[in-house]
């Protein structure tokens, strides 16, 4: 399982840092990506789901992630029925993929 603190993937400004390696960069904008689909208010009038960024033989998988967020810990839980990979976003409040407009999460 993946536990990752997107704060950690993000700059002084907020944004995904640019001087890494480009796997980091990749996986930065799929934990983003996650973070916008859990908390948009409007996700249940599209389908959108974001992609996994698991790389299986060589190949990106090709399943889609339905991330949602946790009322008992705020974190933002996800898995992949493709490949199996999972993993838990922390410190996604506040960030600029952050949609929400609930008080409670923030």
């Amino acid at each position: 399982m993946y536990v990752s603190n997107i704060l950690h993937f993000l700059d002084e400004s907020g944004n995904i840092q640019k001087d890494t390696p480009s796997d980091f960069q990749e996986m930065a904008k799929s934990l983003a990506e996650f973070v916008n689909y859990a908390t948009d208010p409007d996700v249940g009038f599209y389908d959108p789901r974001p992609y996994c960024f698991a790389i299986i033989n060589n190949k990106r998988c090709d399943g889609k992630i339905a991330p949602v967020i946790s009322l008992a810990d705020e974190n933002i839980y996800w898995d992949c029925l493709t490949c199996g990979s999972a993993g838990v976003i922390t410190h996604w409040q506040n960030t600029f993929w952050d949609l929400s407009n609930n008080d409670d999460f923030h």
